[in-house]
């Protein structure tokens, strides 16, 4: 079965003037409707891999739109028994600790949790995520789910890639654990402090090709080296989809639609 898997590119950020842009970020307004992708059989080998427009994606049996890390925050709560109404017991429930008002943002359970249980909840924009899914849904690609490239879990897993170039002082750390997910700049002592022998031992480390030489200097050990493209191949390994409440897939029947339209 093949797969598609869908890059979105980092929401747009304020900048103070004279500020350039970061590297891989669009210069153009229509270069936000190109999209990173990469076709796969097996979850390993890639088929194909490139960057286009919706209309000229590839065809696949499945789609999977994946999340920039820098959209997406995390919350561990427990959730309310509120069956229907948990999108808007949750909202109430987590006010206080949002940076932004509710309404604004986009709401994602844990998989298999329910109400009473203490889970983990995704966030993003939800204006931003519709806006994305809108257009694919315009252009008769049918987003099956939604993925974020790390997510807490139980088996620790560290990720350097780099930030203004290929030295220590351009490469921060994605760390994602039981406790959760953050992005740790390692400029200077304290970072490297979290991380003891034991910690960095039972870990799975992987870096950009870039920053594959400083970060295994940095880390005291060897680190895999992964492209974006391989490394956007683990999300096939999370049973996350934050495709729900009202940004949840449409009827199957819809989708078969869509395919044969698309000559699948």
């Amino acid at each position: 079965m093949s797969t598609l898997l869908l890059l979105l590119p980092p929401r747009p950020r304020l900048r103070a003037p004279g500020q350039t842009a970061p590297p891989g970020e669009p210069q153009r307004a229509d270069a936000a409707r190109e999209y990173d992708y990469v076709l796969t059989a097996d979850g390993q080998q890639v088929l194909r891999e490139g960057r286009s427009d919706a209309a000229q994606l590839p065809a696949a049996d499945n789609v999977i739109a994946v999340l920039p890390e820098s959209d997406v925050s995390w919350r561990r709560v427990e959730l309310p028994r509120a069956g229907r109404q948990m999108r808007a017991a949750l909202a109430g429930k987590l006010e206080e600790s949002l940076l932004d008002e509710p309404e604004a943002l986009h709401f994602a359970l844990e998989p298999d949790a329910q109400g009473g249980d203490t889970a983990w909840v995704a966030i993003t924009s939800r204006p931003w995520l519709a806006e994305h899914l809108a257009h694919f849904d315009a252009a008769q690609v049918f987003v099956d789910r939604v993925a974020p490239l790390s997510w807490p879990d139980e088996a620790a897993r560290g990720h350097f890639f780099e930030t203004q170039g290929g030295s220590s002082e351009g490469m921060a750390l994605r760390w994602a654990h039981a406790d959760g997910v953050a992005t740790l700049p390692l400029n200077g002592g304290l970072a490297r402090q979290l991380f003891p022998p034991g910690l960095v031992h039972a870990a799975q480390w992987s870096a950009t090709p870039a920053v594959a030489t400083a970060a295994e200097r940095w880390l005291g050990t060897a680190v895999s080296v992964k492209t974006p493209t391989q490394r956007a191949l683990g999300v096939l390994d999370s049973a996350w989809n934050l495709r729900q409440f009202d940004l949840a897939p449409r009827a199957r029947g819809t989708r078969a639609l869509r395919l044969l339209g698309r000559g699948l």
